[in-house]
């Protein structure tokens, strides 16, 4: 994946005009997958929820971690990182997607599931 961290909402957009049963992305400290939670395929006419769904959280999310970080409570870079990964965190419940984040380990098939 050419960025670090979770989906960009490109990916997510392309999985759902390609109608994939599942996506993955992996960076350099995860593996991150979402898939329809009941087992059907990402369609054209899920996307505008998902964004909409998206969008809305994603402010949420940046509110927070923003706040976070002019605390000292978090480092840049764990804004960067944290924020498209939190907000795919909640926003997918409410779109019938499953999501998950796991740590991945180079040239190994054992993937740990993070639900940081």
């Amino acid at each position: 994946h050419p960025s670090v961290g979770s989906f960009s909402d490109t990916d997510i957009e392309a999985a759902c005009l390609l109608g994939l049963k599942k996506t993955i992305v992996v960076d350099e400290k995860y593996r991150y997958t979402m898939q329809p939670a009941n087992e059907n395929v990402f369609s054209p006419d899920m996307w505008k929820n998902i964004k909409n769904s998206f969008n809305e959280t994603y402010l949420k999310v940046r509110g927070e971690l923003s706040f976070a970080r002019s605390k000292g409570q978090i480092s840049e870079q764990n804004f960067e990182e944290m924020l498209d990964h939190m907000t795919w965190q909640r926003s997918t419940k409410s779109c019938g997607l499953k999501y998950t984040r796991e740590k991945y380990i180079p040239h190994s098939d054992n993937y740990v599931i993070d639900n940081i």
